[in-house]
C-alpha cells in the first residue's frame, strides 16, 4: 500500500486545456485521464505495482502523443518545432526520473502528480495552443 499524499492538488479537467485541434485535444483527454487515474490510486493508498503499471502506460502514451504532435509540426512547417521538442524531451526525462526512483523504492509519489499536472496544464495552455493556432493558419504570436 502507498502512503497518503500530504500536499496534494485537485486534478480536474478544464476547457482551458482544449487547444482547438481535434486530434491534439483528443489525445490530451487520454493523457489527462491517465494522470487522474494515477492520482486517484495514490490518494486511495493503492498498490505501488499498479501505480507503476499506470506510469508505464502514461510513459508510453506520452511518447506516442509527443510523436503525434511532432508529426503535426513537421507536416505544417511549425517554426518553433525545436523548442517544442526540447520541452517534450525534458518532461520525458523528468517522468523517467520519477519512475526510476519509485522502482528503486524512493518515494517521490507526493511530487509526481503535481509535476505531471503542472506540466500538462502549462504546456497545453501555452505551447500547444500556439501550435494549434499556427496549424489553423493563425500567427504564432497571436495571443488570446
Amino acid at each position: 500500500m502507498l502512503p497518503g499524499m500530504g500536499n496534494s492538488i485537485t486534478i480536474e479537467w478544464s476547457p482551458l486545456f482544449e487547444v482547438g485541434h481535434a486530434r491534439i485535444d483528443s489525445e490530451h483527454r487520454v493523457f489527462f485521464d491517465i494522470i487522474k487515474s494515477i492520482d486517484v490510486l495514490i490518494r486511495e493508498g493503492g498498490d505501488v505495482m499498479k501505480v507503476l503499471r499506470l506510469l508505464r502506460e502514461l510513459k508510453l502514451y506520452t511518447e506516442f502523443h509527443f510523436t503525434s504532435e511532432e508529426n503535426i509540426m513537421e507536416d505544417h512547417g511549425y517554426p518553433d518545432i525545436m523548442a517544442h521538442r526540447r520541452g517534450h524531451a525534458e518532461v520525458l526525462q523528468e517522468l523517467n526520473s520519477h519512475v526510476d526512483d519509485i522502482c528503486r523504492g524512493i518515494n517521490r509519489l507526493s511530487s509526481l502528480i503535481p509535476f505531471l499536472f503542472h506540466w500538462f496544464a502549462s504546456h497545453t495552455v501555452s505551447e500547444d495552443t500556439k501550435l494549434s493556432k499556427y496549424v489553423a493558419g493563425k500567427s504564432v504570436t497571436d495571443t488570446v
